[in-house]
């Protein structure tokens, strides 16, 4: 996770100096770049990577969400005890999970798992500990009575590989168009400059061009709130 998390800090800071240099070329102007590196950044470190990160935390425990339930229900169904089958697959369980059981330790494995809940924050998982409290009030078999909410969990999960895929393939043609349209501005700077500095000249064409990189901000802004809307995972999430 450090090292996925460095990738994405380096991989923002490359495109920044790219699109502030970008900007520098195309308006020969320093007053320019200032404004948009400001905003950028302030941009950033407000809203942009918090609301990426809790959506990548958000699928993250989706699948943490459906490995955690389906290996208990096996070992349950194995062990026939809540607390052997939590103990056994304690080995299975990411940091974070097992971090949130040792800081419950103190509590009983289904009031543990019940806790659970706050660190999920998923539907689908208070329906399926709302279960595990009826298999121990009443027992049956556990695989019969969690079979539905796992099925359930498995086309939640799903959808997150799905909406994962999509994502980059977005990104992908998100990035190219707006490449394109930056490196047509920045060829036409040096293919055609003594045309070209004659418009920079005109004191209001300069600030056409930042307008047109406000506008890819606004573009990136509205693609990441596409990006990590609500409503693409379903009832089951919330």
């Amino acid at each position: 996770m450090i090292k996925r998390n460095y990738f994405w800090y380096i991989t923002f800071l490359l495109l920044l100096i790219l699109f502030i240099l970008c900007s520098y070329l195309v308006t020969n102007n320093y007053f320019i770049p200032i404004i948009l590196f400001l905003l950028i950044v302030t941009y950033y470190l407000v809203y942009g990577r918090k609301k990426y990160v809790k959506h990548i935390n958000r699928m993250m425990r989706i699948e943490e969400c459906y490995h955690f339930s389906y290996n208990l229900s096996v070992a349950i169904n194995v062990k026939n005890s809540i607390q052997t089958s939590l103990e056994s697959i304690v080995d299975t369980l990411s940091p974070n999970i097992k971090e949130y059981l040792s800081s419950t330790s103190h509590l009983d494995s289904l009031s543990q798992i019940g806790e659970l809940r706050k660190y999920f924050k998923i539907h689908i998982f208070d329906v399926y500990f709302r279960m595990l409290e009826l298999y121990v009030q009443q027992g049956g078999n556990i695989i019969t009575m969690s079979s539905l909410i796992l099925d359930e969990m498995e086309t939640l999960n799903a959808r997150c590989l799905s909406i994962r895929l999509k994502s980059k393939k977005s990104l992908i043609n998100f990035i190219t168009l707006w490449s394109l349209a930056i490196l047509i501005l920045v060829f036409t700077r040096f293919t055609i400059p003594s045309f070209y500095l004659k418009m920079l000249d005109n004191n209001i064409f300069p600030y056409l061009i930042m307008f047109f990189f406000i506008f890819v901000l606004i573009s990136i802004h509205m693609f990441l709130c596409r990006l990590t809307r609500d409503d693409q995972f379903g009832d089951s999430y919330a």
